[in-house]
């Protein structure tokens, strides 16, 4: 038995993630999680010194147990949704700085294996955590005020949000970006983290009111708990994904891994609009698909910022894997990197996107519109052809006239500058020569798709101008597909 012991102890130790041995080592031998772990012993003892004891009697009458709870459960939260996470960041920043950079590239692990490591070591700190916070939430129930399964499930919903902030930030740690820019980034991650960490709290304190574990068997909340726990999971994929293709090397099919998963993505969203649309009631259908394609309709433009910043010839790495045959190729040029499959591959979902949605309001009953009003459908329409057509204009400004001053790595910040510029210069010109001429001049700023006075003009122009950058595209995509073709390996002479 200690035999069979030994081996499965030793099989588990060669399996192990050495990334997580490392980063656990540094963390024990270092003060940081000392440090942590002796703060919150003492200040959950004086919490429930300060609420309990200042006031006995109140304490009593009062049930005070939620309320304790609640303290404690902040501070926990709070650490381990923006002090951990942000901790996790800043060490894999540094490690990703260009001056260590090669040490990404000449490790033996895969870039997926590092991200889990990473992950998975700092979720252990959470973890170790959130085992010396267990105790004092577990003693809240003597004061009275909560039961035991609420606080567990409690726990166990912010366990999850903390997983998930702790992937947001391991991406955010990942962003090849150095400097000035990258102190200019670490703020808007550090608002996000705070962002999430409100939210949850916001989202647990009703669970603490509620007593939702009391009313979890109800077909509503089994319903809400599964959507919670698929929005989990994906939102999980979709961090490790993109960490992993921030640091898998240039020369890779960075692209591949992350089309495929977006597109996964993409069709789960529609599933469950799917199912929620069978179990609902036509308004309730009909907020579901809008909701569902305003998302997609957003993501439009980061994933169109992406595309066109991608290569436009690939090297051997990427046509040894390009394959053979015409119909096979062609979607291995949607999926693979490579601008004009990114930009294809974007539009193919946004316009697959409308088809379904305009499906799904087929069920419900058309609301009337006044004249000159646009539709719900159209504004999401709208928005996506706004990304295509302001990506494809910029790559245009690029090559044939800002060829020798922006790389085709900058063309992602060359469309930002353009939606702004076109956005909001043409309405300050037009307050300025005549208030008359401003919704004409405001065409181009897609949030004007959901103005009553001027939304339908803004979706005529931006759907002509999309369809008419597709058109002058089309020699852009063709030059692109004749290059892409598979590597033909070419047979060595030896010399005699």
């Amino acid at each position: 038995m200690i035999a069979l012991l030994r081996k499965f102890i030793d099989w588990v130790d060669d399996r192990i993630n050495p990334i997580v041995v490392k980063e656990l080592r540094q963390a024990v031998q270092g003060r940081f999680v000392t440090g942590v772990m002796m703060l919150f012993l003492i200040l959950q003892i004086l919490v429930i010194c300060v609420m309990v004891l200042s006031d006995p009697q109140r304490a009593q009458e009062d049930a005070i147990g939620s309320r304790v709870f609640q303290a404690l459960l902040t501070m926990l939260i709070g650490a381990c949704m923006v002090l951990i996470p942000a901790h996790a960041a800043q060490r894999l920043a540094a490690e990703r700085a260009d001056s260590d950079l090669d040490l990404f590239y000449i490790t033996v692990l895969k870039p997926g294996n590092i991200i889990i490591g990473k992950w998975a070591a700092a979720l252990l700190l959470a973890l170790l955590i959130f085992g010396t916070c267990m105790p004092f939430l577990s003693f809240t129930y003597i004061l009275r005020g909560i039961d035991l399964p609420t606080i567990f499930f409690i726990l166990a919903v912010g366990f999850l949000a903390v997983s998930i902030s702790i992937a947001f930030a391991i991406f955010a740690g990942t962003i090849p970006v150095g400097g000035s820019l990258r102190r200019i980034i670490e703020p808007f991650g550090l608002i996000a983290l705070i962002t999430g960490f409100t939210t949850t709290m916001a989202m647990l304190d009703d669970f603490t009111r509620s007593g939702i574990f009391s009313r979890i068997y109800l077909r509503e909340n089994i319903i809400a708990a599964i959507v919670m726990g698929v929005f989990a999971a994906l939102a999980l994929l979709v961090f490790y994904v993109f960490a992993t293709a921030m640091i898998s090397p240039p020369a890779a099919n960075r692209a591949y891994p992350v089309r495929r998963m977006l597109t996964f993505v993409w069709m789960v969203g529609a599933g469950m609009t799917v199912l929620a649309c069978s179990n609902s009631t036509p308004s309730e259908c009909e907020k579901a698909a809008e909701f569902w394609g305003w998302v997609t309709a957003l993501c439009c433009f980061p994933a169109i910022g992406a595309a066109i910043t991608e290569r436009e010839e690939w090297g051997p790495r990427i046509r040894k894997e390009i394959p053979d045959g015409f119909f096979r190729r062609v979607i291995a040029f949607v999926f693979f990197s490579g601008a004009g499959g990114g930009v294809i591959w974007t539009a193919i979902l946004h316009f697959s996107t409308c088809l379904v949605i305009s499906f799904f309001l087929s069920w419900t009953p058309a609301p009337g519109y006044s004249e000159g009003k646009i539709s719900d459908l159209d504004q999401i329409a709208g928005l996506g052809f706004f990304a295509i057509a302001y990506g494809l204009t910029s790559v245009a400004l690029r090559k044939k006239i800002f060829a020798d001053l922006v790389p085709p790595q900058a063309t992602w910040l060359m469309m930002a500058i353009s939606i702004a510029v076109l956005s909001l210069f043409p309405m300050l010109l037009g307050f300025m020569i005549d208030s008359r001429f401003e919704p004409m001049l405001s065409v181009c700023n897609p949030s004007m798709l959901t103005d009553d006075t001027v939304g339908r003009m803004s979706f005529l122009f931006g759907s002509t101008w999309m369809f008419v950058s597709l058109a002058l595209a089309v020699p852009w995509f063709f030059d692109q597909f004749k290059r892409f073709t598979p590597l033909i390996p070419q047979p060595v002479k030896s010399e005699i």
